[in-house]
């Protein structure tokens, strides 16, 4: 029996003894067993001074525990928060340790960052170091994928067809300001990345300028065109490649368009201009309507169409001119057919460039002053992959 049982029990004890003790104002002496005459009020004293060493024994007992273990947490919290904040993390065994046991705990199975966390040892790897799991799982993810579809082990350069071909190669964010993936003007827009329900929010801040194209996040995907491109020279030659019947040319672009609100941290007249998605060194953007069985991309509802290599603009609202301000746009809710907080599919064809690896950059625009525009569920993926 541990000491701090003892003394609750002692206490206890005397304690529930007295509740049958009264005294009168007649009782005024008692006789003990050996015939001593003792007063009431002296045994009285006498037991109360018990009842307050057994206190005193209790609180120094409680007292040194809560030390004890107040202690413990203070210093493991302390060390947790350092470790997290270190760029570089312990050279012993227990980071790859836990790493591999992680890895085969998930197995061959695709986890989102939630269930993922629900494996201990990633969830350790979260405690140690935040932007290293996070890489893990990353890292974990894209290994799965490949393996999937027979990539692993294959070889050629980064941005070959092995690559590419049956992939979603849409970059995903691990960052919570989406940092990692999105490159945008930190004094012009705030970006907010929620792993666990795939959102990236972006609030359009004071000082913005964008000339009514809407402010803009971008990032760049290499390899799209590499099976195109390594087979030319010049623009001329390349162009004559492309074929717009040749399903490997096109790739099946899906997203969520969330909403834009309006007057978030200030108000402003100018809002709903300029909400959409732009892709440099484009061709054609065509809507999901086409016959999966007897057509192709090309056959669907035209919702872009520009020179090769031009820049190329699907709109929700307004546009880079004075149409549609503030107003739906037809790119979106028309051709695309596409609503608010569904998923949105279309297919874009993009001129390949005749450099490799081939490089193309999309941007979303989201809106103007005070304007909060929300996506989430980004997929891109080569046509050939999804229509054999």
């Amino acid at each position: 029996m541990s000491s701090l049982k003892k003394h609750i029990e002692k206490f206890e004890k005397n304690f529930d003894e007295s509740l049958d003790y009264k005294v009168g104002s007649e009782d005024v002496v008692t006789v003990n067993s050996d015939g001593n005459i003792k007063f009431f009020k002296e045994q009285y004293q006498d037991e109360l001074a018990e009842k307050d060493r057994v206190i005193e024994n209790l609180k120094q007992e409680l007292d040194s525990q809560w030390l004890t273990n107040k202690t413990a947490f203070n210093t493991k919290k302390l060390y947790e928060d350092k470790i997290k904040k270190m760029n570089i993390v312990d050279s012993t065994n227990l980071i790859p340790t836990l790493m591999e046991v992680s890895k085969q705990k998930q197995g061959n199975t695709t986890l989102d960052w939630m269930s993922w966390l629900e494996i201990p040892e990633s969830n350790y790897l979260f405690q140690i170091n935040e932007s290293l799991a996070r890489k893990i799982f990353q890292e974990n993810n894209n290994l799965i994928e490949k393996d999937r579809y027979g990539l692993r082990g294959r070889k050629g350069r980064v941005g070959s067809e092995a690559n590419i071909l049956g992939n979603n190669i849409w970059p995903t964010p691990t960052m919570s300001d989406a940092s990692d993936v999105w490159t945008y003007d930190t004094e012009d827009i705030e970006v907010v990345y929620k792993d666990d329900v795939g959102k990236l929010i972006n609030t359009v801040k004071a000082g913005a300028s964008n000339d009514g194209d809407g402010e803009e996040i971008k990032t760049t995907i290499n390899g799209l065109y590499d099976h195109i491109a390594e087979n030319c020279d010049d623009w001329d030659s390349c162009t004559d490649l492309m074929d717009s019947n040749e399903l490997s040319h096109w790739y099946q672009l899906k997203f969520t368009y969330h909403g834009t609100e309006e007057d978030v941290g200030g108000e402003t007249n100018s809002s709903l201009k300029g909400v959409g998605i732009r892709i440099k060194k484009g061709k054609k953007i065509k809507a999901d309507d086409w016959d999966k069985q007897t057509e192709g991309p090309n056959d669907g509802t035209t919702i872009v169409s520009v020179t090769p290599g031009n820049t190329m603009d699907m709109w929700i609202y307004g546009d880079h001119g004075n149409e549609y301000q503030q107003e739906q746009h037809p790119d979106f809710w028309v051709q695309a057919n596409c609503t608010v907080g569904e998923e949105c599919t279309v297919w874009v064809w993009l001129y390949s460039g005749y450099n490799t690896p081939t490089s193309h950059e999309f941007q979303l625009l989201n809106g103007q002053l005070y304007d909060k525009t929300t996506w989430g569920n980004f997929s891109l993926i080569r046509a050939d992959a999804v229509w054999q």
